[in-house]
């Protein structure tokens, strides 16, 4: 069974529910909600971006979703990723090369690793939050 177009093929499912969600926010966190509400198209691929929205939901700063830590010693990467509330890192051998490493972290722990690509950690952020 193909597990990875299935769990995005659900995702995609919980995607409305998640902006109809956001919608209901209000306040200062509400009007962020809305704001980058405004920029989701049609494309499932910009809606599957619409994650950084439970950064501001999580009242999470949503420029720190993605971590990129370049040529770093495996004990300041675990430094840096205790740090880390809810996240995803990218771990990089120079500041040019594909990733070595895409994982999620949650409240300080690595959850998930070996991802293929940031678009893949983010549907499995979304996912663990929304499925429960």
């Amino acid at each position: 069974m193909p597990l990875q177009s299935r769990f995005l093929s659900q995702l995609d499912l919980f995607t409305a529910n998640m902006l109809k969600l956001f919608e209901k926010r209000s306040g200062q966190q509400g009007k962020k909600l809305r704001d980058m509400l405004a920029m989701v198209t049609d494309d499932i691929d910009a809606g599957r971006e619409c994650v950084k929205g439970l950064c501001f939901y999580l009242n999470e700063d949503p420029d720190q979703l993605v971590q990129e830590y370049v040529e770093m010693a495996e004990t300041h990467f675990f430094s840096a990723i205790e740090r880390m509330t809810v996240g995803i890192y990218v771990m990089k051998d120079t500041a040019n090369s594909e990733p070595s490493d895409v994982g999620i972290v949650i409240e300080g722990v690595v959850a998930l690793r070996d991802l293929e690509n940031v678009a893949l950690a983010s549907a499995m952020l979304f996912g663990l939050f929304f499925m429960h």
